[in-house]
């Protein structure tokens, strides 16, 4: 779909911004927030006063979080694989417990290469 020049561009541009909006053809960020956080609300309240895993890509970690953090920026956290982040939902307050938590693989990820390192 893009040439590789102008996939670096639009990364470089991405990395800079934090913001998802840069990329042409892609959802519309809003919308894509506001289905992001209406299906962890709906997950939420469906499992009210339980612990629940939810296994996502870290797109959606970073709007789920950019919504609870009330920000402005799609992209605020590099996530490693695998990692770890944890969110306290009480109807509709969010407490963010921890971000990026990767420890349970650090070892295996830094013995293997530099990803996530």
């Amino acid at each position: 779909h893009y040439g590789a020049e102008r996939f670096v561009e639009l990364m470089r541009e991405q990395n800079r911004t934090g913001l998802d909006s840069i990329w042409p053809d892609a959802e519309d960020v809003p919308a894509f927030r506001r289905r992001v956080t209406g299906a962890i609300a709906e997950i939420a309240e469906a499992n009210r006063g339980r612990r629940v895993v939810v296994a996502c890509h870290a797109g959606v970690i970073n709007h789920f979080l950019a919504e609870a953090l009330s920000s402005s920026v799609d992209q605020m956290f590099p996530l490693h694989h695998t990692s770890i982040t944890t969110v306290r939902v009480d109807g509709d307050r969010q407490a963010v417990l921890s971000v990026n938590d990767f420890a349970h693989v650090h070892a295996v990820q830094s013995s293997r290469n530099d990803l996530n390192g």
